[in-house]
């Protein structure tokens, strides 16, 4: 599918955005078809999100830009991808002249990019939780606790692609 795009490899604007389909578990043949699939982006030089594995606290979520909108085939505007299209979870619509009309809920979610807890945790400058998640928080509460291994291991991670990209151009 990598070759379908090919006339765009070497946009500047252009950077490819991976996501793991949530109800695929994690294996060790998934994993090998991962790395198999870095590979090929790296090789290439392709700009993509693909450089971590928990969460990209260096490249926010695609949902997290206010200038990004999904428009669903009917016109329901949506924010995140990895929700249901389900007329209860728009976030607005697209009237006839092509305007979004945004509803109460895409100011609810706006406004709740940050729980109670962010500016006092220590993980917020890494943070890997999206403002979808963070605003479909029952209580305002962080929805996730945060797990300071993946972090960790995120930002290795980050750096040893760096340098391995690194290395690669330089041969």
């Amino acid at each position: 599918m990598i070759e379908d795009f090919k006339e765009y490899w070497n946009c500047s604007n252009v950077r490819f955005s991976f996501h793991k389909v949530w109800q695929e578990l994690e294996s060790t043949e998934l994993f090998a078809k991962r790395e198999a699939l870095k590979r090929d982006i790296l090789n290439l030089g392709i700009k993509s999100n693909i450089d971590s594995y928990y969460g990209d606290s260096l490249t926010p979520c695609y949902a997290d830009f206010d200038n990004h909108i999904v428009v669903n085939y009917n016109g329901d505007i949506y924010k995140c991808t990895a929700r249901d299209f389900k007329p209860e979870n728009r976030l607005g619509y697209l009237n006839d002249d092509g305007e979004i009309i945004y509803n109460d809920m895409a100011q609810k979610r706006f406004k709740a990019r940050l729980t109670k807890q962010c500016l006092s945790c220590r993980m917020l400058p890494i943070c890997t939780i999206c403002f979808q998640q963070r605003s479909e928080s029952v209580d305002g509460s962080c929805p996730i606790p945060p797990v300071y291994k993946n972090a960790t291991i995120n930002i290795r991670k980050y750096f040893y692609d760096v340098i391995a990209l690194k290395h690669q151009a330089a041969t």
